[in-house]
């Protein structure tokens, strides 16, 4: 299971849709791999990597998350 960065980030505080990404990182990438969640990349929070995830042997891959709404 991957770690969460930091160790006790609410996963609640994120969009469904990034919530449901995250825990499928955590629970299918070992414990090599971190992950973190929501980065801002600027001092005023506009622009932000949705997760990051950090190997040392694979190096580091940011994830744009993007919802899919359903219509009817």
């Amino acid at each position: 299971m991957a770690r969460l960065l930091p160790a006790d980030f609410d996963l609640g505080r994120l969009q469904k849709s990034e919530q449901r990404v995250c825990q499928s990182f955590l629970d299918a990438l070992d414990d090599t791999w971190v992950l973190v969640p929501n980065l801002c990349l600027q001092e005023r929070g506009d622009a932000e990597i949705d997760v990051l995830l950090v190997s040392p042997t694979h190096g580091a891959i940011a994830v744009e998350v993007k919802a899919v709404v359903a219509l009817r």
